[in-house]
């Protein structure tokens, strides 16, 4: 899979600004704390929101 695109960010739940830093603090979907973010971004310091309907 080509880096720096949106589905390999998707995918590899990667940063969606630089395809770098981590999404979400666990690697692994099947852990119990999976849901749980980070902040920002470790590598471009882009804030990460939540949305709620």
């Amino acid at each position: 899979m080509i880096r720096n695109t949106k589905l390999y960010s998707i995918y590899n739940n990667k940063c969606p600004k630089c395809h770098q830093g981590d999404f979400f603090i666990t690697k692994s979907p099947y852990h119990k704390d999976f849901i749980k973010m980070h902040d920002k971004c470790s590598h471009c310091h882009d804030l990460f929101n939540k949305e709620y309907l």
